[in-house]
């Protein structure tokens, strides 16, 4: 009903995408694009070599992938450029917002447990997609083939990024200006 205006955010396997797609074979040349969260250029993080979202679903990320739809990739090479360190999130708590307090309520478990297991800030993963929709202009894309491996059992769901085949080139995600990005959060917070 509304071509080219809808959006879609699949923040984890995209096994409903795919069946969607699947069962409606115009949908991918409707939508307005897609801004997935998922995939890797590198290491993964699921497996050596598989991000998590895609090593869920590898065959659904290959039907998506080879859709044709406008397609942006956040995947780790990005996100992983995106932390929320303790005093940010020290911050976020002093806001008493209530979107402050939904953000660090839901927060909270991932921080503690990041940073117990993995020393590391915990990325902001989900929020890279919906920050890119708001504001393309944080992000630094370049334009790819991506080929899900399926075949084999050591390297299923690694992502690899090729030379664009043709214009339907899926832009990855591969730079982010964190300046820019935390003061668009700060005005979601205010």
């Amino acid at each position: 009903a509304h071509p080219h205006e809808v959006t879609l955010v699949p923040t984890g396997p995209l096994t409903n995408i795919a069946m969607a797609f699947l069962l409606e074979p115009r949908l991918p040349s409707l939508v307005k694009q897609v801004v997935l969260m998922g995939g890797s250029m590198g290491k993964g993080n699921r497996t050596p070599y598989a991000e998590f979202n895609i090593f869920a679903d590898g065959e659904a990320a290959h039907i998506v992938f080879s859709s044709k739809a406008p397609i942006v990739m956040m995947g780790l090479d990005v996100t992983l450029q995106v932390q929320l360190n303790e005093e940010r999130f020290k911050q976020y708590e002093m806001l008493g917002t209530k979107t402050s307090r939904m953000f660090t309520d839901s927060m909270a478990f991932y921080m503690e447990t990041t940073l117990a297991h993995h020393r590391d800030d915990p990325a902001m993963h989900d929020p890279c997609c919906i920050a890119y929709v708001v504001d393309p202009s944080i992000f630094v894309t370049e334009p790819h083939t991506i080929e899900v491996e399926l075949n084999d059992q050591e390297t299923y769901g690694k992502t690899y990024a090729l030379e664009p085949k043709d214009e339907y080139a899926i832009q990855v995600g591969v730079g982010a200006d964190t300046t820019k990005f935390w003061a668009l959060l700060d005005r979601a917070f205010e």
